[in-house]
């Protein structure tokens, strides 16, 4: 790039054309070193969105955790977990002495955040795992990657990892009651006095009447109309895909079912986003390529339909044939001269199929 060429383009264009987020730079930046030439290559980009992907995704985690505490763990894990702890932040205090080499400083947040995915989490302490969140987000937070935000306020995410504050009271709520339904309505035991009980648990105020405290009673209502009318189970988790595809989405929340565990509650963020897009694309395609065999189908019945009107005595009287016998079959062409015996047998199967298709369209005609 060369400015002489008027090739280039600058980082506030790039932010303005949206082609990226002041975060994601900023990693691509930190990745590529503050003393080489940085080259955006696809490589490069790729790096970029998995590092943001996969801190973003352990920042959900701890949100999760917060909501749903793990008291029960013994701290058994614990011990493997501390050393790949201090590791990293040996690994890191280096990184940045020599030189500032934030691309192995990166590394070393990776590679913590991939050995808790991988560790068995009945086993880890929770003062343990706020720890590591706190610690990461302390150097993401001097490292720029989330705004102007305190790096020593003690807090753990970035920016776009939680939901909003006024909307946690009602949407775990909601989750709560929607992972009861679930349960109850899978293990077939969604009686009215189970439904009663969940629902009298939560009831949003009057006073504050938002869009989450809404769906919360939205949700109650829906589910004491089902119970009125004795709606079967497949209703209810009708309703509950509802809450979380529909409801919640709209309100930029969204709710990830997890085998024996409550749903987590999280932000829709743009590869949720682009994951619905591909779903519904997909949805679309099928939907199309289903319309048109049903439209070709409906054709051809309707073409067959108007066939089946035709006398077989009367299918080949047409100016290629200039004699015919008392069956309509055709024994001289246009010239005059005999039909060969080989087209004569093709033009008989011929006359049989529609002889018999008009005898069907004759005995439906009578009915």
């Amino acid at each position: 790039m060369s400015k002489s060429l008027k090739n280039f383009t600058t980082i506030r264009e790039s932010l303005a054309r949206g082609d990226w987020t002041a975060r994601s730079l900023r990693i691509i930046f930190l990745l590529g070193g503050w003393h080489d030439g940085v080259e955006i290559t696809d490589d490069l980009r790729k790096a970029g969105s998995s590092f943001e992907k996969t801190v973003t995704h352990f920042f959900y985690k701890i949100k999760d955790l917060e909501a749903h505490p793990n008291n029960a763990s013994s701290g058994a894990g614990d011990e493997q977990l501390k050393k790949e702890f201090e590791s990293a932040k040996e690994t890191l205090h280096n990184a940045l002495a020599d030189s500032f080499d934030t691309p192995t400083a990166m590394r070393s947040i990776s590679r913590l955040i991939t050995e808790y995915n991988s560790a068995d989490k009945a086993t880890l302490s929770d003062d343990l795992v706020f720890n590591i969140a706190r610690w990461i987000t302390r150097i993401v937070r001097i490292f720029g990657l989330d705004g102007t935000a305190d790096p020593n306020d003690g807090g753990i995410g970035w920016a776009g990892v939680d939901i909003p504050a006024e909307a946690k009271q009602f949407v775990y709520a909601v989750a709560q009651e929607r992972d009861a339904v679930r349960q109850h309505a899978i293990a077939g035991d969604l009686s009215n006095e189970v439904l009663e009980a969940i629902i009298s648990k939560d009831s949003p105020s009057k006073a504050a009447a938002t869009p989450y405290s809404n769906v919360l009673s939205n949700f109650q209502t829906d589910l004491k109309s089902l119970a009125e009318k004795n709606a079967p189970a497949k209703e209810y988790l009708a309703l509950c895909d509802k809450l979380r595809d529909l409801d919640l989405w709209d309100l930029g929340i969204y709710l990830e079912d997890r085998d024996n565990a409550p749903a987590m509650v999280r932000p829709v963020d743009a590869e949720l986003r682009a994951a619905r897009e591909q779903k519904d694309a997909i949805a679309k395609q099928k939907r199309e390529a289903k319309e048109k065999r049903e439209r070709e189908e409906a054709e051809k019945k309707a073409k067959l339909a108007e066939q089946a009107k035709i006398n077989p005595k009367d299918m080949f009287r047409t100016e290629e044939f200039s004699a015919w016998d008392e069956d309509g079959l055709p024994t001289k062409d246009a010239k005059g001269e005999d039909v060969p015996k080989s087209r004569g047998k093709k033009l008989r199967k011929e006359w049989e199929k529609q002889k018999k298709l008009h005898e069907e369209y004759l005995k439906g005609s009578s009915k």
